[in-house]
């Protein structure tokens, strides 16, 4: 239009490129689609990349990318992986862009990781600021808990083992079973407590 702006679909375009369309739920005939034309291989698919000014004399220069590839050079599946650029003051090297996350073929989302095996897989850590609530927990490493403290917590049929606990141990119930720790318990190094 006048403004310098480009329409795909539509003649009065509302930003720099405005592209619209019928939507088809099976993304068959959409209103954007992206096409690679380099031969089918394992993580080759279109890429969006983000480009800025860093004010450091390399401008324009990548921050970001979003692409969508093949899984594999054998059959249909895809992926869609999140990508930054590195700065200054991490391991990583200075201005390459890594992926930082990824949803895989299953449906599996993986975050520090490529290879995600859970519905949800992160490689690293993490901080929940509010409540995390989980149908079950199988801790494979460490559960750490602020200020060394557990309180008010109901624990049903549950054995504890190589916990310890050197401070003090209150308001906690255990459904219709016995409370075991194996591990120390304010010096001692064995504690059964029976509640009902």
């Amino acid at each position: 239009d006048t403004s310098g702006n480009v329409g795909i679909g539509t003649t009065a375009p509302g930003g720099k490129l405005d592209v619209r369309g019928t939507y088809d739920a099976t993304f068959g005939s959409t209103a954007l689609a992206l096409h690679s034309t380099t031969a089918a291989a394992a993580d080759v698919g279109p890429q969006i990349a983000f480009w800025g000014r860093t004010g450091l004399g390399t401008d324009p220069y990548i921050f970001a990318g979003i692409k969508g590839a093949k899984s594999n050079g054998s059959d249909y599946g895809g992926y869609l992986s999140l990508h930054t650029v590195a700065g200054d003051g991490t391991s990583e090297t200075h201005s390459a862009i890594y992926e930082r996350m990824r949803i895989t073929s299953a449906g599996n989302v993986g975050i520090g990781t490529t290879t995600p095996s859970q519905a949800l897989s992160v490689q690293g850590s993490g901080l929940f600021s509010g409540n995390l609530a989980v149908a079950g927990l199988t801790a494979t490493g460490t559960i750490s808990f602020p200020g060394g403290s557990i309180s008010n917590a109901t624990l049903a049929n549950s054995t504890i083992s190589g916990v310890a606990l050197g401070g003090t141990l209150g308001a906690l119930t255990a459904t219709d079973s016995t409370l075991t720790f194996s591990g120390s318990y304010t010096g001692a190094t064995a504690r059964t407590v029976g509640l009902n």
